[in-house]
Formats: C-alpha cells, structure tokens, sequence
C-alpha cells in the first residue's frame, strides 16, 4: 500500500470520526439545553442579540 492509498483511508476514518463526534455531541447537547439549535444561538450572538 503506498502512502496516497494510506492518506485517503486516514483521511476518510477521520471524517467519520470528526461526524460520529458531532452527532453524540449535538445528541448531548440537546439533551441538556432542549432541542434549541447552536446554530441559532450563534447567530443570535453574531447579531447582537440576547436570547
């Protein structure tokens, strides 16, 4: 196997790590704050406003 080969599998178990990640931590977070998006609050805050 040479390294192209290596870098695309690394590359690609990474990417399935990094939204495995997200999903548990979105899961989580939902759990904890209700079902009220990051997205939301971060553009709130983005816009000045408070919530």
């Amino acid at each position: 196997m040479d390294l192209t080969q290596v870098d695309a599998r690394l590359n690609t178990r990474l990417k399935e790590f990094r939204e495995e990640m997200h999903s548990k931590m979105k899961g989580l977070f939902e759990q904890y704050m209700g079902p009220t998006s990051a997205t939301t609050r971060r553009h709130s805050l983005d816009e000045g406003k408070e919530l």
